[in-house]
């Protein structure tokens, strides 16, 4: 299913909805498990939130090519 994804949105929107699901399964199982959420894991889902956030921002060094 996540291939075949890829035809239909953008690979960078799959990519970016790959990144969450483990942070969509971890409040999943709290909520319907009632798993126990310490303070390492709420660092662990913040974290998740900023590397996905940093695949959006644009790199500041273009990529260059060598014509030869």
């Amino acid at each position: 299913m996540y291939l075949s994804s890829v035809q239909y949105i953008e690979p960078s929107t799959v990519g970016m909805l790959g990144a969450f699901e483990p942070l969509i399964a971890t409040i999943l199982s709290v909520s319907l498990l009632h798993a126990d959420f310490g303070p390492m894991d709420m660092f662990g889902g913040f974290l998740i939130i900023v590397a996905t956030f940093m695949q959006l921002m644009p790199s500041r060094n273009p990529i260059k090519k060598n014509d030869e």
